[in-house]
């Protein structure tokens, strides 16, 4: 038995080399990541990493979940660049009563303020 818990990763660069370098390691790490979207101005690009569709407890959500912890560690190393990338991370639907939201972006200007 098992709950759903949907987790997905938002990826924004102010230039594509940063979105191709985020995305790169999403794909090495079996992640499934969207193809690169451009910015309609600025030359900015985006990408997402889609939920894994498995209910939480099963070792199919568990790997998923490796996966995505392993990404975000490497992404709270090597974000900073250059180039440079933003993320957030969003837990939604399923069985969770309100959605919630990792902003990587905060937690950075926190860092900086250390």
């Amino acid at each position: 038995m098992g709950w759903f818990q949907h987790h997905a990763i938002v990826v924004y660069s102010y230039n594509r080399d940063g979105s191709e370098v985020a995305h790169k390691k999403a794909k090495e790490l079996g992640l499934r990541p969207s193809p690169i979207i451009d910015a309609a101005v600025n030359g900015g690009a985006s990408f997402y990493i889609p939920p894994d569709g498995s209910k939480e407890g099963w070792q199919e959500s568990r790997e998923c979940d490796d996966r995505r912890e392993a990404w975000k560690a490497w992404a709270k190393r090597d974000g900073y660049g250059p180039p440079y990338f933003d993320w957030v991370e969003l837990r939604f639907g399923g069985d969770l009563d309100e959605p919630a939201l990792e902003d990587w972006t905060d937690k950075k200007e926190e860092q900086d303020a250390d």
